[in-house]
């Protein structure tokens, strides 16, 4: 999978934070993961977040670039996350 690129949703770096070896060694081997801004604001406002829990998604947000998807890349992303759900992965 090296050399594709990957949207990650809210679900993933929470993953991350949780400290599922897993998730981690799939995002260091499979190729260059981003992570829009909506999504960053969405793991720092959750309802409940602790300080502690806020401070981990700060440092994981540092991992990704940030973007702002166009309607194309959020169009795949969904019909993608839609798939990924019927799937249950």
């Amino acid at each position: 999978m090296a050399g594709k690129k990957f949207l990650v949703d809210t679900n993933v770096v929470i993953e991350l934070s949780r400290g599922n070896k897993k998730c981690r060694d799939f995002l260091q081997s499979a190729g260059d993961f981003y992570l829009a801004k909506i999504t960053a604001k969405e793991l720092l406002s959750k309802r409940g977040i602790s300080h502690t829990e806020k401070d981990r998604v700060r440092f994981l947000l540092k991992s990704f670039p940030l973007l702002s998807p166009d309607y194309r890349i959020l169009s795949y992303f969904t019909a993608l996350k839609h798939l990924f759900a019927k799937k249950n992965l």
